[in-house]
């Protein structure tokens, strides 16, 4: 059998990439595991040459990002940090592919070929995956961060929002400016992300003695606007102030009740989780507690580096505080 850079890396339990740059003795790989490859290379009889068919070219480190394509189209927030890591990628003489997921292709588990051959010596994950599909990722050996997601059964690297922290601090907020009721909207189960934003609210909710009702606190609401109509229409009355658990459910909320002649922050109070553009498209501009989305794509970036240099590392989650960021709303 022939024996190449993949057997290495089967028998260590890395990546072919990382065998290749532990080969050429690239500082971005650990001293130990540049010993280990080089022990294992000659065990096994492998003779590197910079020629061989299986190595990855001298340009630097070459990177794969896998999103969904859903994912992709939100420019105003992953667009962003997807941005930041490719300029940090072209600045250090490293080369990135960009894979987006349909919900086919992520329902089937298929990944891209590229992906399964272990071609990249790290892989971005943006945004949400199904667990079943994160387990498939999380089998291939390759180093890899999770980007604004994370799963507490996978062992693979995370940074993320510190969503409970940011709603708690965000109600913290309302409750300074006078209000005493308070509703909740969004769709918990569309993102574990949504999910810690609800318990951040429910828990701020009990330390800071709001007053509310079970039909303000709408958790399950998908984000559509004609939905939400419908939703706010069928209430009797309503609460001070609305904590959304993003942009679009706020600007979908201020839309209706402008069209209701209802003055905002006067007659009701608005705070949103997140900082896109719809946040800076309404009159008057919403009130936010927002993630910085560079810092977020700079931390994916050194944390993936971190990895790929010592794969035996602990497995970290980093949490980036979020920014109450005021404006009009509130």
């Amino acid at each position: 059998m022939k024996v190449t850079m993949q057997t290495i890396a089967d028998r260590l339990g890395i990546s072919k990439n990382t065998v290749s740059q532990a080969l050429r003795n690239k500082d971005t790989v650990s001293v130990r595991t540049r010993e280990l490859v080089h022990e294992t290379a000659q065990k096994v009889g492998y003779n590197y040459s910079e020629r061989a068919n299986d190595a990855v070219t001298n340009n630097g480190s070459l990177f794969a990002l896998i999103t969904t394509d859903l994912t992709l189209t939100l420019n105003s927030f992953f667009g962003v940090i997807l941005s930041e890591i490719k300029e940090k990628i072209l600045k250090n003489n490293q080369q990135i592919d960009i894979y987006a997921i349909s919900s086919e292709q992520e329902q089937e588990l298929q990944l891209p070929p590229q992906i399964e051959q272990g071609n990249y010596d790290g892989i971005f994950i943006l945004s949400y995956f199904s667990t079943e599909y994160l387990r498939k990722l999380e089998a291939i050996k390759t180093p890899k961060v999770l980007i604004d997601h994370h799963q507490p059964n996978l062992d693979i690297d995370s940074v993320l929002t510190a969503n409970i922290d940011g709603s708690i601090e965000a109600l913290a907020f309302l409750a300074a400016n006078s209000v005493q009721t308070i509703g909740f909207i969004g769709d918990i189960d569309r993102s574990p992300s949504y999910q810690e934003r609800f318990i951040g609210f429910e828990l701020a909710q009990k330390q800071l003695n709001f007053q509310s009702k079970p039909e303000w606190t709408i958790c399950h609401l998908k984000e559509n606007q004609g939905f939400l109509f419908d939703a706010i229409r069928q209430l009797d009355d309503l609460p001070d102030a609305w904590f959304c658990v993003n942009n679009g459910y706020a600007y979908s909320l201020i839309n209706y009740f402008q069209s209701h002649k209802l003055s905002i922050p006067h007659d009701v109070k608005i705070l949103s989780f997140d900082d896109t553009d719809l946040s800076r498209m309404t009159h008057p501009r919403m009130t936010v507690m927002a993630t910085n989305l560079l810092e977020m794509g700079d931390t994916a970036y050194a944390l993936l580096q971190e990895r790929i240099t010592s794969p035996e590392a602990p497995i970290k989650q980093i949490c980036l505080k979020p920014k109450l960021i005021k404006r009009g709303t509130v």
